[in-house]
């Protein structure tokens, strides 16, 4: 039971961890490509 829990709240912050990630490396892009068009 315990372990059960554990191994889903662990995947859970995987999953939440990945998508933050993602999602920055997303507006670092986004930040890049728009400074370029301005130059």
């Amino acid at each position: 039971m315990t372990h059960s829990f554990l191994t889903a709240e662990l995947s859970s912050v995987l999953t939440f961890r990945h998508m933050v990630s993602s999602h920055v490396v997303w507006h670092v892009r986004q930040r890049l490509g728009n400074s370029r068009v301005a130059d």
